[in-house]
């Protein structure tokens, strides 16, 4: 294996243990802490800690998607595309991308948007111009949140679960 093939190979296993590492920090840590402060302080954080965290999530997701692309090409497995689809890595692979471009996409559709709109809430909060449903929107929001994370939470432990398969067929 030469150097360009292990630095693409570890840019990507990190960003990835990143990305998901991160995911699995929000659902699991994170949102629960949260849920168990005072509205006020919960709002504060997220005014801070949202705007900024998410971008940097998608970033790893983006490298972590690119790095495995090229560690696919590097490797000098699939000479023609059929080759690709019949062999058990080939399919783990092809599974892999599918799944990292679902959790991406979850993240940009739903994650990204929901945690913006829960720090405007937030900010409109801490300066006296709260919407009167805030309370209701943000609970909506929360459980939406959640639901997004599960479902990105489970298709990034597959995911892992078809890199150990690539890896050791």
């Amino acid at each position: 294996m030469s150097w360009l093939n292990s630095l693409v190979m570890y840019i990507h296993i990190l960003a990835g243990i990143a990305w998901l590492g991160s995911i699995f920090y929000l659902r699991f840590l994170l949102l629960p802490a949260l849920m168990r402060t005072p509205p006020t302080v919960r709002g504060l954080v997220i005014m801070e800690v949202g705007p900024w965290s998410i971008p940097i999530i998608l970033r790893l997701a983006e490298v972590t998607i690119a790095s495995g692309i090229v560690n696919v090409a590097l490797a000098g497995r699939v000479t023609r595309m059929e080759h690709f689809f019949t062999s058990t890595w080939g399919w783990a692979i092809f599974g892999g991308l599918v799944g990292t471009l679902v959790i991406y996409g979850i993240g940009q559709a739903v994650t990204r948007p929901v945690t913006l709109r829960v720090a405007e809430i937030a900010r409109a909060s801490v300066a006296g111009q709260a919407p009167p449903d805030a309370p209701a929107l943000l609970e909506a929001l929360a459980a939406r949140q959640r639901q997004a994370l599960n479902v990105q939470a489970a298709l990034g432990a597959l995911v892992v679960l078809e890199m150990a398969v690539a890896r050791f067929s």
